[in-house]
């Protein structure tokens, strides 16, 4: 059996419902397109930033949102940054049980993200967020025309305690959520996650200088 519930962080808290967010379908309608149909058997979004390990910290959902921006700039300003995670999740107003996602979305918004000894957030923004819903084709869609998306989701006791040879379903036991980039999805595009590969908090849908959340 492993265990590694305790080497490996959570942090996504669940963000309640908000009738201001705006929804995907409200970036396809500004952009005057529709939201793909025919999706290919696999995709993974290119150009992906290298996977971190947020380790035991409860630091996902800055984490998560730090990978989908590097993806962004590196298609933007063509190159990857070294964005400091730490000083953004503090920014958000993280604590020991972790940060929501929509603060991530709407800090990026307003002020950005900073990078490691230069600060500099204010080139690291984007100009909107959208709300991406929880269905699996909407997703994919989500995915595969504006780019990497943050997913919150669930993470289940059983999934940290597991036999090396089999994965186990999820148990009544929560262990907490986190929060990963997701840049594809099963049968449609493929998984980036920066921490443990154990679950992911999903919120944000990402293209240039825009962002989506689920």
């Amino acid at each position: 059996m492993t265990d590694d519930l305790s080497r490996y962080g959570l942090g996504a808290l669940p963000d309640p419902p908000d009738e201001r967010d705006y929804p995907l379908s409200a970036l396809y309608a500004s952009e005057g397109s529709e939201a793909s149909v025919v999706l290919p058997a696999s995709y993974a979004a290119p150009g992906m930033p290298p996977v971190l390990d947020q380790r035991a910290t409860p630091m996902c959902v800055a984490y998560s949102s730090s990978a989908m921006k590097a993806w962004q700039d590196r298609r933007d300003q063509e190159r990857f940054f070294d964005f400091d995670e730490p000083a953004f999740f503090a920014a958000i107003g993280g604590t020991a049980q972790g940060a929501y996602v929509r603060a991530a979305m709407e800090r990026m918004r307003s002020a950005g993200y900073p990078v490691v000894g230069v600060g500099d957030p204010a080139h690291h923004r984007i100009a909107a967020y959208y709300a991406v819903p929880r269905d699996l084709a909407t997703i994919k869609a989500g995915i595969f025309d504006p780019g990497p998306i943050v997913v919150s989701t669930p993470s289940y006791q059983s999934w940290f305690h597991q036999p090396r040879a089999s994965c186990p379903g999820p148990t009544r036991r929560s262990a907490g959520t986190r929060s990963s980039p997701t840049a594809g999805t099963p049968g449609a595009c493929a998984c980036a996650t920066r921490g443990a590969p154990t679950g992911a908090s999903a919120a944000t849908a990402g293209c240039p200088k825009r962002s989506c959340r689920t």
